[in-house]
């Protein structure tokens, strides 16, 4: 009886090289494509859903700003990230030369725990900002829910048929936090592939489990943000800006609070107000607490919301409202062709210093200098009471905001401290 022979199956051990070397060039390949995609992804983000909104010729939230701002530096540094990679695999003389010279350019580089904590913080702001106008039914196309799921199925439809992403607004903002864990595991596999140059690969490895890390601390230690405690002593039911309803996330986080003397002029006379004071990167805002005994027992509307980017600082008497007293700061904003001015008053040298070092970083670094010549055609969100202008446009300015103006006529104010 004969029987049929059958083959003996097996892998030659010279093959087992081999085999590894074609599994790291898999994995050093997706690690280069993955940040093309990532890339991409962000760039999309910035083109399709941020850009637009940012070239509307209006004042936006502070977690919006904040969030191109973080998003932009965070484009130019995977772009940057992307050009080493290519140079390295052009110019790496073996696969796992490449492989070593791309993990540690990752572990070095690639993974900046600066801005991946920047982002994470920036990403709960924003989606704050979303959640809470998503509750009103007046809302601006910054961040109208239904625009963005709607140009998020527009952008999957008109992509390539090779190409299925996921190029919703929600995936896309959470790339970045989702790349630093796909860094890890790419890392990893690699590891596994190149025993020769596990040492080397390793430490990079260790670097980006040590960063990674540190971003999770990072976040784990953010507590409730403070302004979440603002809608407990402000009301803005009543404040509306380019049709949307205005809520407390719209000015991000909160820089400075405190209890502020304020002095205005309207219908020729003085008037005066012991204001809580809130600080945020854009805007000033003064509620009165006069009349509370500076006791909250609701929230009140704001007096006054001033953007911090049409406004000037003064400490000098130099027409207007002025005092003999020390610890006064002059504040003039511009808004409807016309300049308006406050004057803040502090009872101690500590409160007055702490205030003026504030103000003068919003206003003459973060926003300015300004120079408030009547011609900013840009839209911001201002808010105050009756005031007369102490200076106006010539040729802008109507009739009764002319008759209104004191053209900086001197405005003595006594102040008696008990």
């Amino acid at each position: 009886e004969l029987n049929s022979p059958y083959p003996i199956i097996g892998f030659s051990p010279a093959l087992e090289d081999g085999t590894e070397l074609h599994h790291l060039q898999n994995l050093v390949d997706e690690l280069v494509e993955s940040e093309e995609v990532f890339l991409v992804s962000m760039k999309l983000l910035r083109a399709f859903y941020i850009d637009p909104i940012i070239d509307e010729r209006r004042e936006l939230g502070t977690p919006f700003l904040y969030f191109n701002t973080v998003l932009h530096e965070l484009v130019k540094h995977h772009e940057q990230v992307l050009r080493s990679m290519h140079e390295m695999r052009r110019s790496s003389p073996t696969i796992s030369d490449c492989a070593v010279s791309l993990t540690t350019l990752v572990g070095e580089v690639a993974l900046d725990p600066f801005l991946s904590d920047e982002y994470y913080n920036v990403h709960k702001l924003f989606m704050k900002h979303m959640e809470d106008n998503s509750k009103y039914p007046t809302q601006s196309v910054e961040l109208d829910v239904r625009w963005t799921k709607a140009l998020g199925r527009y952008l999957e439809a008109i992509q390539p048929s090779t190409k299925r992403l996921d190029l919703s607004f929600e995936s896309l903002m959470q790339k970045p936090i989702a790349r630093i864990g796909k860094y890890r595991l790419l890392l990893d596999n690699i590891s596994r592939y190149a025993p020769k140059d596990l040492e080397r690969i390793g430490q990079s490895l260790e670097e980006v489990k040590y960063k990674l890390g540190r971003v999770n601390d990072s976040s784990n230690l953010l507590k409730e943000e403070p302004t979440s405690h603002i809608s407990r002593l402000l009301e803005f039911t009543n404040v509306m800006f380019s049709g949307s309803q205005i809520t407390p996330s719209f000015f991000g986080p909160l820089i400075l609070c405190g209890a502020i003397h304020i002095v205005w002029f309207a219908n020729n006379l003085i008037e005066s107000a012991m204001c809580a004071s809130f600080l945020f990167k854009g805007h000033l805002i003064l509620a009165e607490t006069k009349k509370r005994k500076l006791k909250w027992r609701g929230a009140v509307q704001p007096l006054f919301i001033i953007s911090m980017a049409r406004c000037q600082l003064s400490t000098d008497n130099d027409g207007g409202l002025f005092s003999l007293y020390p610890w006064v700061i002059k504040l003039i904003f511009e808004e409807s062709n016309c300049h308006f001015e406050i004057l803040f008053t502090f009872c101690t040298m500590q409160e007055y210093h702490v205030w003026l070092t504030y103000l003068t970083i919003m206003v003459e670094v973060v926003h300015g200098p300004n120079k408030l010549t009547f011609n900013d055609s840009f839209e911001y969100l201002m808010k105050y009471p009756s005031i007369q202008p102490c200076d106006v446009s010539d040729f802008k300015a109507n009739n009764v905001q002319k008759q209104q103006c004191y053209y900086q006529d001197w405005k003595h104010i006594r102040i008696v401290v008990d």
